[in-house]
């Protein structure tokens, strides 16, 4: 999703987000509405958006933190401690979330990050 790296990943309407796409995907797949979400992504052959979005959030700061660009890295690494930034908040969230610190989430790959979020 163009953009995603901006949204408050912790709002009332992300959550919504998430909501109203699983409710399209049991449409999609044509499964009853009670179908317990955690099954949807084994029927689908796919990640969970909330894992999809954690797992670009996370690169995207992987890469601003390690850009060679020095003033894009200064300011990825100071706004990290900016309690008021978008930025923060997601990062503190996603900390918590999957229990890594930032040094864990610079250092992993991308298919670390990818296993880290599908299977916690």
């Amino acid at each position: 999703m163009y953009g995603s790296q901006l949204w408050n990943i912790t709002s009332l309407k992300v959550r919504m987000v998430y909501t109203q796409w699983r409710k399209a995907d049991r449409q999609v797949l044509s499964v009853s509405y009670m179908t317990n979400c955690d099954l949807l992504p084994l029927i689908a052959y796919n990640m969970p958006l909330e894992s999809i979005l954690d797992c670009k959030y996370i690169s995207f700061y992987k890469f601003i933190a390690t850009s060679a660009n020095k003033f894009v890295s200064y300011t990825a690494k100071s706004k990290i401690f900016d309690y008021t930034s978008t930025l923060s908040k997601n990062m503190a969230h996603l900390m918590h979330k999957y229990e890594l610190d930032i040094y864990e989430i610079v250092s992993l790959s991308k298919y670390k990050v990818k296993d880290h979020s599908y299977y916690k």
